[in-house]
């Protein structure tokens, strides 16, 4: 925590980070005041007993005080995923949607019940959640794109639907599953665990072997069809977490 508390530049008491220094590494680009370590740091505040810094942070985040460094934009019905700095009337900031910061605001209790209900909405509106849930961003960024970076065409995010790049992430989707339990939407999150199910337990086609590889890494954005490497234990872990909060009708370790 001490170390977290020195990661406060301009003395707001929000994070700042540098490009690459999340679970996203180099795709999309983002920096300053990100998304999904505000998230994870109103989590651990809330976790530690520290309330007062913990809502102080969740006021900012949600545009309720300093609204020049709000993340919610009310337009758009969801969390943006990065800002940094005001330019006069510009800011540095991107729109497009970060699926796992936005599920992790409504788990952990950043998100409001108003805003809460926004995320979901536009999840199903845009159809994050499907062929299975989540894709990892919504929409896909394109070459010309203004969030377009010419190493992106490097990477494995450069193509739309691949990787990163609105590519399905299975343990996204488990997140997904406890944010409709969160919001007491059972119904939904029993039927959305049943398609859920049906992602991560098929085989990785492109094994030149009989044996059976399920839990993979991530899906292709558009087929469904399993990408990347088998046997993730993230993948894994968050379907059983998912499978547990449905179960027992909470949020477990958050509610």
């Amino acid at each position: 925590m001490v170390w977290l508390k020195y990661q406060d530049p301009n003395e707001d008491k929000l994070l700042v980070q540098q490009p690459t220094m999340d679970w996203m590494d180099a795709f999309p680009h983002k920096y300053g005041r990100v998304l999904n370590t505000q998230a994870l740091y109103y989590i651990v505040l809330s976790k530690v007993g520290n309330t007062k810094l913990a809502e102080y942070i969740k006021s900012i985040i949600n545009g309720e005080t300093q609204k020049y460094l709000s993340l919610y934009d009310n337009k758009l019905g969801y969390y943006l995923p990065w800002a940094w700095k005001n330019h006069d009337t510009e800011r540095e900031q991107e729109e497009w949607f970060d699926s796992l910061g936005n599920l992790l605001a409504i788990i952990g209790g950043l998100a409001t019940p108003k805003i809460a209900a926004s995320i979901l909405k536009y999840i199903d509106k845009s159809k994050v959640n499907r062929p299975y849930p989540c894709k990892a961003l919504w929409p896909p960024i394109k070459p010309g794109d203004k969030e377009w970076k010419s190493y992106f065409a490097l990477c494995d995010a450069r193509e739309p639907y691949q990787y990163l790049n609105s590519g399905i992430w299975p343990f996204i989707g488990g997140f997904y599953i406890a944010a409709l339990v969160k919001v007491k939407d059972n119904k939904k999150a029993q039927s959305e665990l049943e398609i859920h199910a049906k992602g991560v337990l098929q085989e990785l086609k492109t094994r030149d072997i009989k044996d059976s590889y399920p839990m993979n890494e991530w899906l292709d954005g558009i087929t469904g069809e399993a990408k990347g490497e088998p046997f993730q234990a993230w993948t894994a872990g968050a379907y059983i977490y998912a499978y547990e909060c449905v179960r027992r009708k909470k949020a477990v370790f958050f509610d």
